[in-house]
Parts: C-alpha cells; structure tokens; sequence
C-alpha cells in the first residue's frame, strides 16, 4: 500500500524487483515481517526491502504510508477503510499475501474451562477463513 501523493511523486513498482528503488516501511521489532514475500508464476521471492523509516507498531506504520513516506505492507483489517476511501492506493495486487495466523494460547487443554473453549469456538468462527473487515465490506 502506498499513498496516491507517494505514488504521484514517486510512482508504483511494476514488479516486486522494483520495490528495490523504493523506500519500504518496517516493523522492526519483528525481523521476520520485514521478509516480503510473494509468490507468482515465477516461483516465490523476497525482494530486498530497505527504507528510511522503521517502527515498532504496525499502527505507526500505517499512518507513515498515509502521510505518504513510503510503501507498507499490511494487514487488511488495518487499512481496509483507507483503500475503500482512496487514502491509499493497492501496491502489487497480484501479489496480496492472503496468508494469515492468529493463535490462542492457553495453559492446558486437559483442563480446559467452558468459557475459555467457548471463547476459542467464536474466535474461530468469527475470524474464520474470511476476516470479519471483508465480511462486513462486501455485504
């Protein structure tokens, strides 16, 4: 994702190789989500991503991309509204990583509580295989 202003200024990558000339926003207390990785015809790929800023918060993240310092790779749930309203604009589309976790972590299965398995249960339908953002976007 991108801001238009970033775009108009500095144009969108064509190719993931592109995003080498680009300035990349990173959340850097998580080294691994600093690896983009796409997969395409050519097999899957980690472009080199580098760029001038870095934060520790998805969040501060995305209000760089808004203020159009750079391109940023994020969650749907988080700028969903901003690509809806055109604050900004898909970067690489063919390429939206559709992977994502979210795990519960508990102390013992053995000993499960009712309202700690009643939670787990809507958790996963809740966030089930279409995430509640899209959901609620497309009906």
């Amino acid at each position: 994702m991108a801001s238009p202003a970033y775009v108009a200024t500095l144009g969108a990558p064509q190719t993931r190789a592109d995003l080498a000339a680009h300035i990349c926003l990173r959340i850097s207390p998580v080294e691994a989500w600093n690896h983009w990785s796409f997969v395409g015809a050519g097999g899957k790929t980690h472009p080199p991503i580098k760029g001038n800023f870095e934060a520790n918060s998805a969040d501060a993240v995305y209000y760089a991309a808004l203020a159009g310092v750079g391109v940023a790779r994020l969650s749907t749930y988080l700028i969903g509204d901003a690509l809806v309203d055109v604050r900004l604009v898909q970067i690489l589309p063919e390429y939206a990583d559709e992977t994502s976790e979210i795990f519960a972590v508990y102390s013992n299965r053995r000993n499960l509580s009712p309202n700690v398995r009643a939670f787990i249960d809507f958790f996963a339908e809740r966030f089930g295989p279409v995430p509640p953002c899209e959901r609620d976007r497309a009906a």
